[in-house]
C-alpha cells in the first residue's frame, strides 16, 4: 500500500448525473491538491450507473469507481456497498459519505470499526435530525446513536447546522459552505464574453442556473417576463441547466412559445463551464424553493451579479442582503418589481454587484473553504 494519505468521497450520484455537491467536489479537488499534495481522493458511487467509456481524468480525483453498471435504487446497492467497503476499506484514511447513501447503516458501522475516520455531509434536507425523521419511531433512538459514531458531520447551510447541533450537539458539527474559486473582472472580459455568446453590448442579460424541474421553479422567471419585456424588449433570461423533468421543460417551452418570448429566453441545457455567462450577464434571477446552499449564486456574486433570489431562510439570506447586494422576494410580483428595479438603475445594479463581490471574496475562496475540510478530515497540516 502507497504511503500517500487518501480519502474517499461517497455520492449516490456523479459524472454524468450533475449534482451541487459532484461539481463542488469536481471544483475543490485542485484546492485540495495544493494544500495538501500528499493526500490522494477517490470518488466511490453508488446509484449512478457506470457511464460506457468512463468520465476522463479529473484534476485533483484520482479513480472514480461505479458500484453499477447501470442506474440502480434497489436496495442490493446496501450489499453491494458493504461487499465493496469490506473489500476496500483498507486503502482510505477518511471516508466522506457526502450524503446518506446507507439507510442500513452497516457500511458506516464496518468503516468505523476499521478505524477510519468517517464524515457525513448535509446538503438539502439530510441533516441528522431530518435523517432521523425517516425512520420508523421505533427505529428513531438506533438511529441515533449510530448517526453517534461519525467523527464529524458537515452542513452547507445554517439551517441544516442548527438541526444538527438540536439534535446531536456541536460538539462534532461544522458549518462549511459551498466555495467558489474567484474570478478576475475587467469590462474588457465582459464585452468579450457577451459577444461570444452573441448578445449585443446593450442587451440586458439575466441569468439563472439550475436543472429544469418543479423545485428550481423556472416557471416563475418566466411567467414575469411579459412585463419585463415590455419596458426592456431586449432583455434575454438564460435558463441554464438540464432538463431534470421533461414534462416541466416542455411546459416552460410552451409558456414561451404562447407568450412570443423565443428571442426572450435562451435554453442552455447543461453548461459544463458557465463562466463566460456570469461575464456577460448584468443579474442572477433564482427561484429555487429548496437549497441546500445555493452555490449558483454566490457565484454569480463573485461576478459582481446582484441576486434577486426567492428568500430561503437560513440559506441565501445568510450572504444576500435584500437591498444591499440584492434582493430577496416571497411572491412573484416582489419579483418583478425588484427586477426592473434593478434593470431601471445601473448605479444600483452596479453597487449592489460590487458590494455582493466584496462581500464573498474573504468568506467563501476555495483556499478557505477546502483548509475548513481538510482540518475535519484530521489532515489540517501537511505529515
Amino acid at each position: 500500500m502507497s504511503d500517500q494519505r487518501r480519502i474517499l468521497h461517497v455520492f449516490k450520484y456523479f459524472r454524468p448525473d450533475f449534482t451541487g455537491e459532484g461539481t463542488f467536489l469536481e471544483r475543490i479537488a485542485p484546492a485540495f491538491r495544493k494544500a495538501r499534495p500528499d493526500v490522494g481522493h477517490d470518488v466511490l458511487c453508488t446509484l449512478t450507473g457506470e457511464p460506457q467509456g468512463g468520465i476522463g481524468a479529473l484534476d485533483g480525483i484520482g479513480s472514480v469507481r461505479y458500484l453499477t453498471a447501470r442506474s440502480n435504487k434497489s436496495a442490493m446497492t446496501f450489499v453491494e456497498l458493504f461487499w465493496w467497503t469490506l473489500r476496500n476499506i483498507w486503502r482510505y484514511d477518511v471516508v466522506h459519505y457526502h450524503t446518506h447513501v446507507d439507510r442500513t447503516f452497516l457500511s458506516y458501522w464496518l468503516a468505523s470499526l476499521l478505524g477510519k475516520r468517517i464524515v457525513l455531509s448535509a446538503t438539502l434536507d439530510d441533516s441528522t435530525l431530518q435523517i432521523g425523521s425517516s425512520y420508523r419511531a421505533w427505529l428513531r433512538p438506533l438511529v441515533r446513536r449510530l448517526l453517534r459514531r461519525f467523527d464529524a458531520f458537515v452542513s452547507i447551510s445554517p439551517r441544516l447546522h442548527a438541526e444538527t447541533v438540536s439534535d446531536l450537539g456541536d460538539s462534532r458539527a461544522h458549518l462549511i459552505p459551498m466555495g467558489i474559486n474567484m474570478p478576475q473582472l475587467s469590462e474588457e472580459r465582459r464585452l468579450q464574453a457577451r459577444r461570444n455568446l452573441g448578445f449585443k453590448d446593450d442587451t440586458r442579460v439575466l441569468i439563472s442556473v439550475g436543472a429544469l424541474s418543479e423545485r428550481k421553479d423556472q416557471m416563475t422567471l418566466v411567467r414575469a417576463l411579459p412585463d419585463i419585456v415590455a419596458k426592456f424588449p431586449d432583455l434575454v433570461l438564460v435558463l441554464m441547466g438540464p432538463a431534470l423533468e421533461p414534462a416541466y421543460a416542455k411546459k416552460l417551452d410552451e409558456f414561451i412559445q404562447a407568450n412570443g418570448l423565443q428571442q426572450n429566453v435562451r435554453l442552455a441545457g447543461w453548461v459544463q463551464e458557465p463562466w463566460p455567462y456570469y461575464e456577460a450577464a448584468d443579474m442572477m434571477v433564482f427561484a429555487s424553493h429548496e437549497e441546500g446552499f445555493g452555490t449558483a449564486m454566490i457565484e454569480a456574486m463573485s461576478y459582481a451579479l446582484p441576486v434577486v433570489a426567492r428568500r430561503l431562510p437560513g440559506v441565501n439570506d445568510v450572504f444576500i442582503k435584500s437591498g444591499e447586494t440584492g434582493f430577496l422576494f416571497d411572491h412573484e410580483q416582489q419579483f418583478r418589481d425588484a427586477v426592473l428595479r434593478v434593470l431601471a438603475e445601473p448605479d444600483l445594479r452596479r453597487k449592489m454587484g460590487a458590494d455582493a463581490r466584496t462581500f464573498v471574496i474573504p468568506r467563501f475562496g476555495m483556499d478557505q473553504i477546502s483548509a475548513r475540510y481538510l482540518a475535519v478530515y484530521g489532515l489540517g497540516q501537511p505529515g
